[in-house]
C-alpha cells in the first residue's frame, strides 16, 4: 500500500534528480542514525504547480524508505561521516501513520544532492513568501502587516539565509516595496481623479450660477432705467401744464 500511495499522481511529475546511495534514519532512543539500506533516491517536480518530493526505494526488496515534500523551511547539512542530513515534518513512507523523521544520505552525489535540495526548498519558500505578500496586497494590507508577515514566513530560515548573504529575502523585500509602491501609487490616481472630476463638476454649478444671476442683474437694472425714464417723461408734462395755465 505504501508504494502505490508514494505513485500517486506521478503522472504529473518529472524527475529532476536522481542518485544511488545509502539512506539512514536518525533513531531518537539510540541517539543514533540506523541503515535502512541502499537504494535510489529521486526528486521529482510537479508539472502544474511549485511542488517537490522525495522518493527512496531500496535496491535489493523495492521497499519504499523515504516519501516526503520538500518544503520552504527545510535544510540540509553536512554530516561529519560524509553524509548530508535533514529534517522531515512529516514523512509518507507509512501513509497510515505519518511521522516527522531525521534522514541522511551517503552518496557519491552528496554535494548535486544538496545543491539541488537547496534549490528546490529556496524556490518553495519564495512561492510561499509571493504568495502571501500578493494576497495580502490584493485585501488592501498596510505595509507594516505585509511586513510582519514576511517576517513570520522567513523564520526558520535564518541559517540558509544568513549563509546565501540573505541575496533572496533582499530581493523579497524589492519586490515587496515595488509591490506596494505601484498600489499606494494606484489610490493616489484614484483620488486625484475623483478629486478633479468633483473640482470640473463643482466650477461648472459656479459658472452656471453666475451666469443666472448676470442675466437677471442685466433685466432687473433695464427696467429700472425704463421706470426712470417714465419719470422724466411725466414731470415734463406736468411742467408744461402749469406754464400753460399760467398764461
Amino acid at each position: 500500500s505504501s508504494g502505490i500511495n508514494a505513485e500517486y499522481g506521478r503522472e504529473k511529475e518529472k524527475k529532476i534528480f536522481e542518485c544511488v546511495g545509502i539512506l539512514y534514519q536518525f533513531d531518537p532512543r539510540s541517539q543514533s542514525f540506523l541503515d535502512l539500506g541502499s537504494g535510489t533516491l529521486s526528486i521529482l517536480s510537479s508539472t502544474d504547480q511549485v511542488q517537490y518530493r522525495i522518493l527512496f526505494y531500496t535496491t535489493s526488496t523495492g521497499d519504499l524508505r523515504a516519501s516526503h515534500a520538500i518544503e520552504g523551511s527545510m535544510y540540509m547539512e553536512t554530516h561529519g561521516g560524509g553524509g548530508h542530513v535533514w529534517f522531515v515534518p512529516i514523512d509518507y513512507t507509512d501513509p497510515e501513520t505519518p511521522l516527522p523523521r531525521k534522514f541522511m544520505l551517503h552518496t557519491d552525489q552528496g554535494e548535486e544532492f544538496r545543491a539541488q535540495f537547496m534549490a528546490c526548498v529556496g524556490e518553495m519558500r519564495d512561492h510561499v513568501v509571493n504568495h502571501s505578500l500578493v494576497s495580502l496586497l490584493a485585501a488592501g494590507s498596510p505595509k507594516k502587516e505585509v511586513k510582519k508577515r514576511e517576517e513570520q514566513l522567513s523564520e526558520g530560515n535564518q541559517e540558509e539565509q544568513l549563509s546565501e548573504g540573505n541575496q533572496e529575502e533582499q530581493l523579497s523585500e524589492g519586490n515587496q516595496e515595488k509591490q506596494l509602491s505601484e498600489v499606494e501609487q494606484g489610490k493616489e490616481g484614484k483620488q486625484d481623479l475623483s478629486c478633479g472630476a468633483l473640482k470640473l463638476a463643482f466650477e461648472e454649478i459656479k459658472e452656471e450660477i453666475i451666469g443666472g444671476l448676470s442675466e437677471e442683474t442685466v433685466v432687473v437694472g433695464h427696467d429700472d432705467d425704463d421706470e426712470d425714464d417714465d419719470d422724466d417723461d411725466d414731470g415734463e408734462e406736468g411742467e408744461e401744464g402749469e406754464e400753460g395755465e399760467e398764461a
